[in-house]
């Protein structure tokens, strides 16, 4: 009896625990501050359009301020480097995506100018990783 109460509540324990860390299903997305404060990004998603490209001041401001892309933006290509203007003033946080399941958000205190900074680490699966077209 105590097998079968246990298989049943296993299912709905991870449903709770996802439901409970707001998990979103995300495909592996970098992005990279370069030396002269460009910053350039990266999905592993083919065909997604909803761009977006903001910085923050701090971790209060509501509106973020729009990065302007280097050249013309159209669907997403996988491995593809997008290329954006460094932010008008300083940053706290800079946050691109494709879509809001290729996004990814850098902190200006935890990144090293010139290194990828993935999306899918800790416990997503780093295999899912494409490489990079430069």
């Amino acid at each position: 009896m105590r097998k079968q109460i246990s298989r049943a509540l296993s299912p709905a324990a991870v449903g709770i625990v996802l439901v409970l860390t707001g998990c979103t299903a995300t495909h592996a997305s970098a992005v990279r501050i370069n030396s002269d404060g460009s910053v350039d990004y990266v999905t592993c998603v083919s065909d997604a359009d909803d761009w977006y490209a903001v910085s923050y001041e701090s971790d209060d401001q509501q509106q973020g301020v729009e990065l302007h892309p280097v050249e013309a933006l159209s669907a997403s290509s996988e491995g593809s480097v997008v290329h954006f203007s460094p932010p008008d003033d300083e940053w706290y946080s800079i946050a691109v995506g494709a879509s809001v399941f290729s996004s990814v958000r850098i902190r200006s205190e935890s990144f090293t100018p010139g290194e990828w900074q993935w999306n899918n680490v800790g416990w997503f699966d780093t295999k899912d990783r494409c490489s990079i077209e430069e």
